[in-house]
C-alpha cells in the first residue's frame, strides 16, 4: 500500500517512506499507539503539523510516565520499534505478561459480576 490513510498519530514510521508497506507489523504499531493513548490519554508522538508529527514518529521516542507499569512499558517499547523487522509480532503481543495479566484481571471481574465502571 503506497497511499497512507487513517489518523497520522497511529501510523508506523515506514508508512512515511513512500514505498510499499503492508502487513501485520503496521497493525502492531497502530495497536501500540492506541494502547499508549488509552493508558496516558495522549498520543505517543505529537507535532503541531502532520509533517512534525511524522518526524516525531520517525525520529523520537515516547515519554514513559513513571506510573506506567513496567511490563506495559516493556510491551509498548516492543510494539513501537521503528524497524518493522524488529517489531514484536501480534502472537507475542497476546502472550506478553502485561496482556496476560490484564486478561486474567478482566476474567475475574466478569466472572464475579462486578461492574468495572
Amino acid at each position: 500500500m503506497v497511499a497512507r490513510g487513517g489518523t497520522i498519530h497511529y501510523s508506523a514510521p515506514e508508512s512515511f517512506l513512500g514505498s510499499m508497506v503492508e502487513g501485520p507489523e503496521l497493525d502492531v504499531w497502530s495497536v501500540g499507539a492506541v494502547l499508549y493513548v488509552m493508558m496516558r490519554g495522549r498520543y505517543p508522538f505529537w507535532g503541531e503539523t502532520d509533517g512534525e508529527t511524522a518526524k516525531a514518529i520517525m525520529f523520537t521516542e515516547p515519554f514513559w510516565p513513571e506510573w506506567f507499569p513496567a511490563d506495559a512499558v516493556d510491551l509498548l517499547k516492543k510494539m513501537l520499534v521503528k524497524n518493522p523487522r524488529q517489531r514484536i509480532s501480534m502472537s507475542k503481543v497476546k502472550r506478553h505478561p502485561f496482556i496476560q495479566r490484564e486478561v486474567r484481571h478482566w476474567k475475574r471481574v466478569v466472572s464475579a459480576g462486578v461492574d468495572s465502571e
